[in-house]
Protein backbone atom coordinates (compact mmCIF):
# COMPACT_ATOMS: atom_id res chain seq x y z
CA UNK A 1 0.00 0.00 0.00
CA UNK A 2 2.81 2.50 0.82
CA UNK A 3 4.45 1.59 -2.62
CA UNK A 4 1.35 2.74 -4.33
CA UNK A 5 0.45 5.77 -2.13
CA UNK A 6 4.28 6.85 -3.24
CA UNK A 7 3.70 6.25 -6.75
CA UNK A 8 0.00 8.38 -7.01
CA UNK A 9 1.92 11.11 -4.76
CA UNK A 10 4.82 11.10 -7.89
CA UNK A 11 2.09 11.02 -10.54
CA UNK A 12 -0.04 13.70 -8.88
CA UNK A 13 2.99 15.84 -8.21
CA UNK A 14 4.05 15.46 -11.97
CA UNK A 15 1.02 16.62 -13.11
CA UNK A 16 0.68 19.50 -10.95
CA UNK A 17 4.01 20.46 -11.72
CA UNK A 18 3.53 20.07 -15.42
CA UNK A 19 0.20 22.28 -15.13
CA UNK A 20 1.79 25.40 -13.50
CA UNK A 21 4.61 24.84 -16.47
CA UNK A 22 2.15 25.34 -19.56
CA UNK A 23 0.03 28.00 -17.09
CA UNK A 24 3.30 29.79 -16.76
CA UNK A 25 3.80 29.82 -20.58
CA UNK A 26 0.11 30.13 -21.44
CA UNK A 27 0.66 33.71 -19.30
CA UNK A 28 3.69 34.89 -20.53
CA UNK A 29 3.14 37.96 -22.33
CA UNK A 30 3.87 38.09 -26.20
CA UNK A 31 6.96 40.83 -27.16
CA UNK A 32 6.77 42.28 -30.33
CA UNK A 33 9.66 43.80 -32.34
CA UNK A 34 9.37 47.33 -33.65
CA UNK A 35 11.51 50.05 -34.53
CA UNK A 36 11.30 53.16 -32.44
CA UNK A 37 12.52 57.08 -32.80
CA UNK A 38 13.92 59.23 -29.72
CA UNK A 39 12.54 62.31 -29.77
CA UNK A 40 14.45 65.60 -29.78
CA UNK A 41 14.40 69.33 -29.97
CA UNK A 42 15.65 70.06 -33.70
CA UNK A 43 15.26 73.01 -35.91
CA UNK A 44 12.22 72.55 -37.94
CA UNK A 45 12.19 73.54 -41.74
CA UNK A 46 9.60 74.71 -44.58
CA UNK A 47 11.02 74.04 -47.61
CA UNK A 48 9.77 74.85 -51.32
CA UNK A 49 10.39 72.47 -54.15
CA UNK A 50 11.03 74.49 -57.35
CA UNK A 51 12.57 73.56 -61.11
CA UNK A 52 14.97 75.91 -63.14
CA UNK A 53 17.69 75.63 -65.53
CA UNK A 54 21.56 76.67 -64.93
CA UNK A 55 23.33 78.89 -66.51
CA UNK A 56 26.19 80.96 -66.37
CA UNK A 57 25.61 83.64 -63.85
CA UNK A 58 28.63 86.37 -65.35
CA UNK A 59 28.69 86.53 -68.99
CA UNK A 60 29.16 89.41 -71.26
CA UNK A 61 28.35 89.40 -74.70
CA UNK A 62 31.06 91.31 -77.17
CA UNK A 63 28.66 92.46 -79.71
CA UNK A 64 30.02 94.99 -82.63
CA UNK A 65 29.77 98.64 -81.92
CA UNK A 66 29.92 99.81 -85.30
CA UNK A 67 29.75 98.24 -88.72
CA UNK A 68 33.47 96.17 -89.08
CA UNK A 69 35.91 94.07 -90.53
CA UNK A 70 37.76 91.40 -88.47
CA UNK A 71 41.10 92.53 -89.61
CA UNK A 72 42.48 89.71 -86.84
CA UNK A 73 41.73 87.62 -84.49
CA UNK A 74 43.87 86.19 -81.10
CA UNK A 75 40.97 83.56 -79.28
CA UNK A 76 39.16 80.43 -80.16
CA UNK A 77 36.53 78.51 -78.71
CA UNK A 78 36.99 77.54 -75.39
CA UNK A 79 39.89 79.78 -74.34
CA UNK A 80 40.69 81.13 -70.76
CA UNK A 81 40.86 85.01 -71.21
CA UNK A 82 41.69 87.79 -68.76
CA UNK A 83 39.78 91.08 -68.48
CA UNK A 84 41.52 93.61 -70.70
CA UNK A 85 42.90 90.64 -72.98
CA UNK A 86 42.63 91.64 -76.24
CA UNK A 87 40.18 89.26 -78.63
CA UNK A 88 40.24 90.99 -82.07
CA UNK A 89 41.09 93.87 -84.07
CA UNK A 90 38.60 95.03 -86.62
CA UNK A 91 38.30 97.96 -89.13
CA UNK A 92 35.10 100.54 -89.01
CA UNK A 93 33.43 100.27 -92.06
CA UNK A 94 30.40 102.75 -92.85
CA UNK A 95 27.06 101.06 -94.26
CA UNK A 96 27.40 99.38 -97.79
CA UNK A 97 25.57 101.19 -100.18
CA UNK A 98 25.66 98.03 -102.25
CA UNK A 99 27.03 94.38 -102.13
CA UNK A 100 29.53 95.49 -104.86
CA UNK A 101 31.37 97.67 -102.08
CA UNK A 102 31.14 95.50 -99.82
CA UNK A 103 33.06 92.59 -102.13
CA UNK A 104 35.36 95.18 -102.77
CA UNK A 105 37.01 95.80 -99.17
CA UNK A 106 36.63 91.50 -98.83
CA UNK A 107 38.66 91.72 -101.97
CA UNK A 108 41.46 94.13 -100.70
CA UNK A 109 41.57 91.77 -97.36
CA UNK A 110 41.71 88.86 -99.41
CA UNK A 111 44.63 89.88 -101.06
CA UNK A 112 45.97 91.00 -97.76
CA UNK A 113 45.67 87.77 -96.35
CA UNK A 114 47.07 85.77 -99.36
CA UNK A 115 50.05 87.67 -99.31
CA UNK A 116 51.15 89.55 -95.69
CA UNK A 117 51.87 93.11 -97.44
CA UNK A 118 49.19 95.30 -98.48
CA UNK A 119 48.44 95.48 -102.33
CA UNK A 120 49.50 98.61 -104.31
CA UNK A 121 45.94 99.03 -105.03
CA UNK A 122 44.94 99.16 -101.69
CA UNK A 123 44.74 103.23 -101.75
CA UNK A 124 42.54 102.67 -105.03
CA UNK A 125 40.16 100.01 -103.81
CA UNK A 126 39.66 102.00 -100.36
CA UNK A 127 39.35 104.68 -102.00
CA UNK A 128 36.83 103.84 -104.44
CA UNK A 129 34.80 102.08 -101.49
CA UNK A 130 34.81 105.41 -99.56
CA UNK A 131 33.08 107.15 -102.29
CA UNK A 132 30.52 104.53 -102.70
CA UNK A 133 30.11 105.03 -98.50
CA UNK A 134 31.99 101.19 -97.38
CA UNK A 135 35.20 102.35 -95.75
CA UNK A 136 36.45 104.74 -93.20
CA UNK A 137 39.47 105.95 -93.32
CA UNK A 138 40.40 105.09 -88.71
CA UNK A 139 43.01 102.93 -88.69
CA UNK A 140 41.94 99.41 -87.33
CA UNK A 141 41.00 99.52 -83.49
CA UNK A 142 41.07 96.29 -81.11
CA UNK A 143 38.40 94.61 -78.43
CA UNK A 144 39.31 93.29 -75.02
CA UNK A 145 37.41 91.10 -72.50
CA UNK A 146 35.28 92.84 -70.46
CA UNK A 147 35.61 89.87 -67.90
CA UNK A 148 38.28 86.93 -67.31
CA UNK A 149 36.62 83.78 -68.18
CA UNK A 150 36.38 81.47 -71.03
CA UNK A 151 35.31 82.16 -74.51
CA UNK A 152 32.08 80.77 -75.68
CA UNK A 153 30.07 80.65 -78.53
CA UNK A 154 32.79 82.57 -80.77
CA UNK A 155 30.86 83.60 -84.39
CA UNK A 156 33.65 85.28 -85.77
CA UNK A 157 36.41 84.57 -88.30
CA UNK A 158 38.89 86.91 -89.46
CA UNK A 159 37.99 88.41 -92.47
CA UNK A 160 34.35 88.55 -91.42
CA UNK A 161 32.77 91.38 -91.39
CA UNK A 162 29.90 92.34 -88.70
CA UNK A 163 27.35 95.07 -88.50
CA UNK A 164 26.56 97.08 -85.44
CA UNK A 165 24.98 95.16 -82.49
CA UNK A 166 25.93 92.06 -84.01
CA UNK A 167 27.01 89.51 -81.68
CA UNK A 168 30.60 88.07 -81.77
CA UNK A 169 31.48 86.03 -78.90
CA UNK A 170 30.78 85.59 -75.43
CA UNK A 171 33.01 85.85 -72.26
CA UNK A 172 31.68 83.43 -68.88
CA UNK A 173 33.02 82.80 -65.76
CA UNK A 174 33.04 78.85 -65.44
CA UNK A 175 33.04 78.73 -61.58
CA UNK A 176 29.91 81.30 -61.63
CA UNK A 177 26.34 79.40 -62.15
CA UNK A 178 23.33 80.32 -61.44
CA UNK A 179 19.48 78.96 -61.58
CA UNK A 180 16.86 80.57 -62.80
CA UNK A 181 13.62 79.95 -61.41
CA UNK A 182 10.22 80.22 -62.32
CA UNK A 183 8.18 80.61 -58.90
CA UNK A 184 4.17 80.56 -59.07
CA UNK A 185 2.45 83.31 -57.86
CA UNK A 186 0.97 81.47 -55.01
CA UNK A 187 3.94 80.67 -53.51
CA UNK A 188 6.07 83.58 -54.34
CA UNK A 189 5.43 85.36 -50.99
CA UNK A 190 7.24 82.81 -49.63
CA UNK A 191 10.69 84.01 -51.04
CA UNK A 192 13.17 86.19 -50.28
CA UNK A 193 16.67 86.77 -50.79
CA UNK A 194 19.28 85.59 -48.79
CA UNK A 195 17.30 81.78 -48.19
CA UNK A 196 19.25 78.40 -48.58
CA UNK A 197 18.79 75.71 -51.05
CA UNK A 198 19.68 72.34 -52.32
CA UNK A 199 20.09 72.20 -55.47
CA UNK A 200 19.43 68.33 -57.07
CA UNK A 201 19.54 67.10 -60.50
CA UNK A 202 19.53 64.02 -62.88
CA UNK A 203 23.24 65.38 -64.39
CA UNK A 204 24.30 64.96 -61.36
CA UNK A 205 22.98 62.35 -59.45
CA UNK A 206 23.94 61.43 -55.86
CA UNK A 207 25.00 64.95 -55.36
CA UNK A 208 23.51 68.14 -54.18
CA UNK A 209 24.85 71.78 -54.24
CA UNK A 210 23.92 74.65 -51.98
CA UNK A 211 22.56 77.19 -53.22
CA UNK A 212 21.32 80.91 -52.16
CA UNK A 213 18.62 83.31 -53.22
CA UNK A 214 19.83 86.16 -55.49
CA UNK A 215 17.29 87.85 -56.58
CA UNK A 216 13.46 88.27 -57.16
CA UNK A 217 12.09 89.66 -60.60
CA UNK A 218 9.78 92.52 -60.18
CA UNK A 219 7.30 91.51 -62.87
CA UNK A 220 5.14 88.52 -62.78
CA UNK A 221 4.81 86.70 -66.68
CA UNK A 222 2.03 84.11 -67.61
CA UNK A 223 4.18 80.68 -69.41
CA UNK A 224 2.39 77.81 -70.52
CA UNK A 225 2.27 74.67 -68.24
CA UNK A 226 0.26 71.25 -68.84
CA UNK A 227 -3.37 72.63 -67.66
CA UNK A 228 -2.95 75.96 -69.56
CA UNK A 229 -1.25 78.81 -68.41
CA UNK A 230 -0.08 80.25 -64.81
CA UNK A 231 1.43 83.33 -63.83
CA UNK A 232 4.90 82.94 -62.14
CA UNK A 233 8.07 84.88 -61.06
CA UNK A 234 11.03 84.16 -62.03
CA UNK A 235 13.63 84.19 -58.97
CA UNK A 236 17.41 83.43 -59.87
CA UNK A 237 19.55 81.15 -57.46
CA UNK A 238 22.97 81.34 -57.11
CA UNK A 239 25.38 77.86 -56.90
CA UNK A 240 27.99 77.97 -53.97
CA UNK A 241 30.97 76.37 -54.70
CA UNK A 242 30.03 74.58 -58.18
CA UNK A 243 32.12 71.81 -59.61
CA UNK A 244 32.17 70.31 -63.05
CA UNK A 245 29.55 68.20 -62.63
CA UNK A 246 26.94 70.48 -62.65
CA UNK A 247 27.47 72.48 -66.06
CA UNK A 248 25.27 75.59 -67.67
CA UNK A 249 21.77 74.15 -69.45
CA UNK A 250 21.14 71.40 -66.85
CA UNK A 251 17.66 71.40 -65.78
CA UNK A 252 17.28 70.46 -61.71
CA UNK A 253 15.15 71.08 -58.73
CA UNK A 254 15.72 73.40 -55.85
CA UNK A 255 14.59 73.04 -52.65
CA UNK A 256 14.19 76.33 -50.87
CA UNK A 257 14.45 76.47 -47.16
CA UNK A 258 11.42 79.24 -46.47
CA UNK A 259 11.17 79.04 -42.80
CA UNK A 260 13.30 77.83 -40.00
CA UNK A 261 12.00 77.20 -36.39
CA UNK A 262 14.23 75.99 -33.76
CA UNK A 263 14.13 73.56 -30.81
CA UNK A 264 11.15 71.45 -32.29
CA UNK A 265 10.01 68.10 -31.35
CA UNK A 266 9.12 66.58 -34.57
CA UNK A 267 7.22 63.42 -34.81
CA UNK A 268 7.96 61.52 -37.81
CA UNK A 269 4.76 60.95 -40.19
CA UNK A 270 5.49 57.35 -40.46
CA UNK A 271 4.12 57.25 -37.04
CA UNK A 272 1.05 58.70 -36.78
CA UNK A 273 -2.20 57.23 -37.42
CA UNK A 274 -5.77 57.89 -37.13
CA UNK A 275 -8.71 55.98 -35.54
CA UNK A 276 -12.63 56.30 -37.16
CA UNK A 277 -13.06 59.55 -35.40
CA UNK A 278 -9.86 61.12 -37.36
CA UNK A 279 -8.29 61.54 -33.62
CA UNK A 280 -4.71 61.12 -34.60
CA UNK A 281 -2.38 59.16 -32.61
CA UNK A 282 1.27 57.57 -31.62
CA UNK A 283 2.87 54.73 -29.69
CA UNK A 284 5.05 55.28 -26.95
CA UNK A 285 7.14 53.15 -24.94
CA UNK A 286 6.74 53.07 -21.64
CA UNK A 287 8.50 50.39 -19.40
CA UNK A 288 8.90 47.92 -22.70
CA UNK A 289 4.91 48.57 -23.05
CA UNK A 290 3.06 50.52 -26.10
CA UNK A 291 1.11 53.39 -24.53
CA UNK A 292 -1.49 54.90 -26.82
CA UNK A 293 -0.81 58.75 -26.94
CA UNK A 294 -3.73 60.76 -28.91
CA UNK A 295 -2.04 63.88 -30.65
CA UNK A 296 -3.21 66.75 -32.25
CA UNK A 297 -1.11 68.15 -35.45
CA UNK A 298 0.12 71.92 -34.58
CA UNK A 299 2.39 72.59 -37.72
CA UNK A 300 3.66 69.95 -40.64
CA UNK A 301 6.98 70.69 -42.09
CA UNK A 302 9.32 68.81 -44.64
CA UNK A 303 10.15 66.01 -42.19
CA UNK A 304 7.95 65.43 -39.82
CA UNK A 305 4.77 67.58 -37.41
CA UNK A 306 4.81 69.49 -34.27
CA UNK A 307 2.07 68.79 -32.08
CA UNK A 308 0.52 70.97 -29.01
CA UNK A 309 0.47 68.02 -26.43
CA UNK A 310 3.45 68.31 -24.32
CA UNK A 311 5.77 65.24 -25.13
CA UNK A 312 8.88 64.64 -22.79
CA UNK A 313 12.20 64.62 -24.54
CA UNK A 314 14.23 61.61 -25.05
CA UNK A 315 10.68 59.90 -25.24
CA UNK A 316 11.07 56.51 -27.42
CA UNK A 317 7.69 56.60 -30.30
CA UNK A 318 7.05 53.35 -32.29
CA UNK A 319 7.59 53.84 -36.12
CA UNK A 320 5.13 52.21 -38.53
CA UNK A 321 2.60 50.99 -35.92
CA UNK A 322 0.44 49.43 -37.31
CA UNK A 323 -0.66 46.49 -35.74
CA UNK A 324 -0.08 47.55 -32.75
CA UNK A 325 -2.01 47.52 -29.69
CA UNK A 326 -2.31 49.30 -26.13
CA UNK A 327 -0.04 47.26 -24.11
CA UNK A 328 1.51 45.39 -25.96
CA UNK A 329 5.49 44.33 -24.65
CA UNK A 330 7.92 45.63 -27.23
CA UNK A 331 11.53 44.85 -28.16
CA UNK A 332 12.81 48.16 -29.25
CA UNK A 333 15.21 48.28 -32.45
CA UNK A 334 16.68 51.65 -33.37
CA UNK A 335 15.23 53.09 -36.86
CA UNK A 336 15.42 55.87 -39.31
CA UNK A 337 12.12 58.01 -40.06
CA UNK A 338 11.26 57.91 -43.60
CA UNK A 339 12.96 61.34 -45.25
Amino acid sequence: MKLKSYILLFLSTAVISGGILVAGQMMKPTVVEAQSWQLHADTASETLLCSGTVERANEKTVSASCNLVVTELFVQEGEQVKAGQELFTAHRVEEASSAATQETYLRLWEEYQATGVIPDSAEEILAASAQSGQADSEEPFTVTSPISGTVNDLKILEGDSAAVGDEMMTVSDPQNLQVRLQVGEADIAEIATGQQAEITGSGFPGQTFQGEVLSISDEAVQQASTTGKETVVEVILKVLEPTAEIKPGYTVKASITTEESPDVFLIPYSAVLADDDGQEYIFLVQEGQAVKQPVTAEKEYANGLSVKEELPEGAHVILEPEGITEGMYIRETEGQPDA
